[in-house]
């Protein structure tokens, strides 16, 4: 069942860099974090959240969850990049460790040379295309003719600006020929939530969480 609550998610940790934890054989001697670029609730809290209930009862520490949220994850990324090599923080990466490289500047972290991949946690998921039940499109053909109909009208959610949602939407526009608004949220929660309340909004390559 956890491989259908989210995206594909990378389980990465520090740069290790040549070091070598010290005391190897002692480690781990206090709490693991295991940052995680998504809110509160969201499919891959939850997921990180069931993982790391299962470390901590097999490493004998606490392990405890740091949601750090912006930037389409770079916030997360830099974090755990510029922490300290000892192997107490974790991170649970998606989909924009690699994307983001091609989508901003300046970044604060080599995705390449700043994290050691340990192991991947979901090797894939599916994302599917919604509406509101409001908007009268029962199907692909009629959200794309809707859309046509009502240039700059309907507008999609996604969980941030660079995120695998975002591209999906924006790859379903060229695709389509049709004009949507992008409007980027902190997340999949706050993103349901606006999606709900909006009759003119389509919410494009949503996590199949809620559907569970």
């Amino acid at each position: 069942m956890m491989k259908h609550l989210a995206r594909m998610i990378v389980l990465a940790a520090f740069l290790i860099g040549g070091a070598h934890i010290a005391n190897a054989q002692e480690y781990p001697n206090r709490p693991i974090r295991v940052v995680v670029p998504f809110p509160v609730g969201g499919a891959p809290d939850v997921l990180a959240r069931t993982i790391s209930a299962k470390l901590s009862e097999r490493l004998g520490q606490p392990v405890v969850i740091e949601n750090r949220l912006g930037a389409g994850g770079n916030i997360a990324y830099g974090h755990v990049a510029s922490s300290a090599p000892d192997g107490y923080t974790l991170l649970l990466a998606g989909n924009g460790l690699a994307t983001n490289v091609s989508l901003y500047k300046d970044l604060r972290y080599d995705a390449t040379k700043d994290f050691a991949p340990i192991t991947i946690v979901v090797p894939s998921s599916p994302h599917v295309l919604v509406v509101n039940p409001k908007i009268q499109a029962h199907s692909v053909e009629q959200l794309i003719a809707l859309a046509k109909e009502n240039p700059g009208r309907l507008t999609f959610a996604s969980s941030g600006s660079g995120t695998i949602p975002h591209l999906a939407g924006e790859l379903f526009k060229t695709r389509a020929r049709v004009n949507l608004l992008h409007v980027p949220y902190r997340g999949g929660p706050s993103r349901t939530r606006i999606y709900w309340a909006d009759r003119w909004r389509s919410c494009s390559a949503m996590s199949p969480a809620p559907f569970l």
